[in-house]
This record gives C-alpha cells, structure tokens and sequence, in this order.
C-alpha cells in the first residue's frame, strides 16, 4: 500500500484520482480548503467506494507553510489543484500569482519532504500554438509562447506556471517530475458541484442552443486519472511531458450523439450550425465567448502517441465519454 498526496480534493479530476486510488488498494491524503470540506467531500465519495484509507490536511495553494504537514510521509504526489475559477479567466491578479507560486510551495514541500515522484496537471494550453498555425501532429516538445497575445491571463498562468515548476524541479535530483497536459475534460461527475469541466456539454442540452463550427480535444476524466497514475508509477517518465487526450470532436457531433445515443435528451438537442458571424457578432456583446471565437478555423491538433507508446496507456472513444457525461447530468438532476 503506497502512499499518495493528491492536491485539491473537492475538484472535478481530484475527486476521480482519489476514488481511483482506493479502489487500487492504495492509502490517500488529499488536501482541503477547511476540515468541513474534508469531511463533506470524504462522505460523498463514500457512495463510490471504501474512504476508510482516505484521509485530508487543509492547505491553501498561497499558504508555503500548510503544505509540510500535507507532504509528511507521502511517496508519490499527483498535484492537480488550480486556483482557476470559472468567472475570473480574465484576470491576472486572480489567476497568475497563485497558479505560479501555489505550483512552487507544492513542489518545493514535496522535494523537502523526499516524495519519489510528482505528476503535475498542466494543460495543452502550455503546448498550443496561435490559431494561424497548422499542424496537425503537435507533440510534447512543443511550448505556447507566453506572450501571444490571443491567450487569456488562464491560459498564460498554464504556460508560465508549467515552465517555472521544470525550472525548478531541474535544480534537484531526488524527486522524480512529470506533467501532464489535458484538453477539454469531460466525463461523469462525482459530485453535482463539479460541473464546470462539462458546461459545454450542460449547456447545449440546458439552452438548446444552435453548435458553433469548434471542436474540442478532450479527454475523458478517468483516462487523464489513468495516465497520471501510470506516470507517478514509472520511473522511466521522470522529466517528460505527456499530451493527454483521446481525439476531437465537434460540437455538432457531440450534439448528434448525444440526440441518436441518449434517448432521454434527443428531443433537447439542437444539432444545428450556428454560423460564425452570428457568434462573432453575439460576441461583441457578451465577451465570455470570445474564447469561443477564437477556437473558430483553427487548423492543429496534438498527439496523444507518446503516451500511449511509453505508458501503454489506451483512452476510451469520444463519443463514449459524451455519452456518459450526459447521462451523468442527467442523473443528477442537472439539465433542467
């Protein structure tokens, strides 16, 4: 029974790390914003599996301090906390300190503390180039320029947050370093309050709204948690960098399959094209979907060989984590 830390607990991708570790036989800490919410999150996972091996320390990603108590004893990390929240991508004060010093308090503690090996949640948002480019085989080795001017202060924090963690993590030999980059997250929810991954897919069904001609790369929830854990368990992926995501999709696909694989939903599904100017237009006056024009016409894509080639690692179709999602929703009682 090894011993794994995972940061930020009550979260979409930590939620699913921790229900998959004890399910493995494994013994976790995760790390809370306060006692209530420890012992909130540990009740409601209890539905999914034995929590007896779970256990939580309040840490705060700012807070250097809190994170001694959190690494004692542990092997093996899987830091997946953000400071990212869903009204501020926008803001750099909100986003850019806390993304790159909360990412620098977890990893110096871990090296103090001797963990074996950390896997930090990065983004591809670290590994994308502008929206001009094409290039339909981008691989690990690629780096987002931190000074296009098309990303938002989140995108920007993903960069600069990932290349400061490898500088540090380059100055020691002891611990072991991985990232992790993932596209869009879908999946089944654990929890109702963790929906923010899956809006997209919410909202198409919740407002019946038309699909602008986007695609998204996404992975599925437990296959990014599956990589992580294969990462953190071999030694051989010290000091690499692992695109995680299953394939593309359209958002009209995703509305077609939704509206021929979900029965239950197929009547609330629109699976017509918006038209790009309409969305450029509306745009204008709600400027939350700029991020959403801004994915209109690219031309790249990445690659996910290298981890299946090194980590044997095989994601589940996109279609299927659609359909799950949706039927997940469904099952909480959040699309009406």
């Amino acid at each position: 029974m090894a011993t794994y830390l995972v940061t930020g607990g009550t979260g979409f991708v930590a939620s699913w790390a921790i229900v998959t570790l004890l399910k493995r036989g494994e013994k976790v800490r995760t790390t809370v914003r306060s006692e209530e919410k420890g012992k909130t999150l540990k009740q409601a996972l209890s539905q999914y599996t034995d929590t007896t091996a779970l256990s939580f320390k309040v840490a705060d990603l700012t807070d250097a301090i809190s994170w001694s108590a959190a690494m004692r004893d542990i092997e093996f990390v899987l830091h997946i906390a953000s400071p990212m929240s869903a009204d501020n991508p926008d803001d750099e004060a909100a986003v850019m300190k806390p993304a790159i010093d909360g990412t620098l308090n977890v990893l110096k503690a871990a090296v103090a503390a001797h963990v074996k090996h950390v896997v930090m949640t990065s983004s591809l948002a670290a590994a994308t180039p502008p929206s001009s480019e094409t290039n339909q085989a981008i691989d690990e080795s690629y780096w987002t320029d931190p000074t296009n001017p098309e990303l938002n202060a989140y995108r920007r924090s993903k960069v600069l947050a990932e290349q400061a963690a490898w500088d540090y993590m380059k100055t020691q030999t002891e611990t072991a370093f991985t990232t992790v980059l993932p596209g869009a997250i879908f999946g089944p929810i654990l929890q109702p309050q963790n929906t923010h991954s899956v809006q997209v897919i919410q909202q198409m069904i919740v407002r019946h709204v038309p699909n602008p001609k986007i695609s998204f790369e996404i992975i599925d929830v437990r296959d990014l948690v599956d990589l992580e854990i294969r990462a953190v368990n071999t030694p051989a992926a010290n000091g690499q960098r692992y695109n995680a995501i299953s394939e593309s999709i359209a958002m009209r696909d995703i509305a077609k399959t939704l509206k021929s694989d979900v029965p239950e939903l197929a009547s609330r599904v629109r699976t017509s094209q918006l038209p790009d100017a309409i969305l450029r237009l509306a745009a204008k006056k709600a400027p939350e979907l700029n991020a959403i024009v801004g994915m209109l016409g690219r031309k790249f894509a990445h690659t996910n060989q290298k981890a299946i080639r090194e980590l044997d690692w095989h994601p589940r179709p996109a279609k299927t984590t659609v359909i799950d999602t949706a039927k997940s929703l469904y099952a909480f009682n959040l699309l009406s």
